[in-house]
């Protein structure tokens, strides 16, 4: 594998991410769709009862498949989260293996196994993205647990939009199904709560758009933001990294960053990358590699014999003690 065709399949993987990110919320919907089920009973069971309003009985008991949501999403989406993390990885992970091993082999050399140093790297991202602090002084699990609260904000608000609009139990079931599956827009179908009444859009405008859109902005920005980490350790990890690494904005046309000036003063040492510069950043770091033909003949020198500092440090200080 030449480095044209390492930097080519490497920026293809890029393309794959919002697929995996999308993979991994659909995943998570599922927990969403059981939770509003929860409640969706729970508002039945009202109008089986012949009630046609809740009552104080109903909404406590509402309110508790509310909770029991809650409890449910939480390690969901942690989940989530870490399963974009790890697929994204793995994916380049396989790239800078393959371009590893085809130049031990050009050089006479039996491949490295570099499976235990892709752990460590894995490891370490994700140990970083759990203790990781935020602006703000908060860590991941606050952000899911905020997430988490958000459902059970959007859901009690439909339930009261419903109840203002004068809908019976069965229409308000069906809002938060509908909800789940389709946004808020759902609502505004005829056969949902359709126009509103006079003083309810403010209930309306504080309902999300979807059910899970900040636990999908949670997903793709640490995924995005253990995807440069990766990069640096992986870097830290290959032999053939000049240890220099280009910043590459997205050009994903969904979500533009404003991060030119970030891809501009490229290159960077590994000590001088910048930081996650803000949420839903989908940058991403490239590593900077050695000339094949002298990284070749290097491996060739240091398995003749001969000393190769930068490889024998890799060897003796990374590779064996993995």
């Amino acid at each position: 594998m030449t480095n044209k065709e390492f930097e080519k399949l490497t920026r293809q993987v890029w393309n794959y991410y919002p697929t995996i990110t999308e993979e991994v919320r659909q995943e998570l919907l599922k927990t969403y769709v059981k939770a509003s089920q929860l409640v969706e009973a729970e508002v039945l069971r009202a109008e089986r009862l012949g009630l046609s309003e809740l009552t104080i009985e109903s909404k406590k008991a509402i309110n508790e498949q509310l909770d029991r949501g809650v409890i449910m999403l939480r390690p969901e989406t942690e989940k989530a989260i870490g399963d974009g993390i790890t697929k994204s990885i793995g994916i380049e992970d396989d790239i800078t293996n393959a371009w590893i091993n085809s130049a031990t082999v050009d050089a006479g050399i039996t491949g490295f196994n570099m499976a235990p140093l892709n752990a460590v790297v894995r490891e370490k991202v994700l140990t970083l993205t759990i203790a990781r602090n935020f602006q703000d002084g908060y860590k991941l699990s606050d952000r899911v647990w905020e997430s988490a609260q958000l459902y059970k904000s959007d859901m009690s608000r439909i339930i009261n939009l419903g109840l203002a609009q004068g809908k019976d139990n069965i229409i308000i079931a069906k809002a938060l199904s509908g909800y789940v599956k389709d946004g808020r827009k759902h609502l505004d179908k005829k056969a949902v709560y359709g126009k509103l009444k006079p003083g309810s859009g403010k209930i309306y405008s504080r309902i999300s758009q979807t059910v899970d859109w900040r636990a999908l902005r949670l997903i793709r920005s640490e995924e995005y933001m253990s995807l440069q980490a990766a990069s640096v350790l992986r870097g830290q990890d290959n032999p053939g990294c000049t240890q220099m690494y280009n910043w590459v904005k997205n050009s994903f046309t969904a979500n533009k960053c404003t991060c030119e000036g970030l891809e501009r003063d490229s290159p960077y040492s590994y000590d001088r990358i910048p930081g996650y510069p803000h949420p839903n950043c989908l940058c991403t770091i490239e590593q900077i590699l050695r000339p094949r033909t002298e990284f070749v003949q290097d491996l060739k020198d240091w398995n003749a014999g001969l000393s190769v500092p930068y490889l024998d440090d890799w060897y003796n200080g990374k590779y064996l003690r993995t």
